[in-house]
């Protein structure tokens, strides 16, 4: 009575590993390719809240919500980090700038400029429009 049951289950057993089709040999390959497929979804969450974060800065910045004033913690709270940091020895009275652009476009991008003075506090921003080269 059992018999059907007990041949079922030995071969349900055998055949995937004579067939190779669960063969431990490939465990680490397969353990790979899920680490692989693991760091990509990881990855694509950060693009996705970096490009988040681009545009709500690029809309605070056109629409006048970027109050001077406001310190770089809070500005880094609400947008990230920036892309780009640098002292702009061309800006009377900033002592550094942070640029701010899309994720996965880097040469294609608006950026948005935040200028700090010495005491980590916005005093000017900007938006640099992208300026197609021909051929684009």
């Amino acid at each position: 009575m059992h018999r059907p049951l007990i041949l079922c289950v030995i071969l349900t057993a055998t055949v995937p590993a004579v067939t190779g089709c669960h063969s431990l040999g490939h465990v680490d390959e397969l353990w790979l390719l899920k680490q692989y497929g693991d760091e990509a979804d990881a990855m694509d969450e950060d693009i996705d809240v970096a490009e988040a974060e681009y545009r709500q800065i690029r809309e605070d910045a056109d629409n006048g919500r970027l109050a001077a004033g406001i310190d770089r913690d809070t500005v880094r709270e609400r947008y990230g980090d920036p892309v780009y940091v640098q002292d702009p020895a061309d800006r009377q009275g900033a002592a550094v700038m942070w640029m701010y652009r899309r994720p996965v476009h880097f040469f294609d991008s608006d950026r948005v400029l935040l200028y700090f003075n010495k005491e980590g506090r916005l005093i000017e921003y900007a938006v640099q429009h992208h300026q197609p080269v021909s051929g684009e």
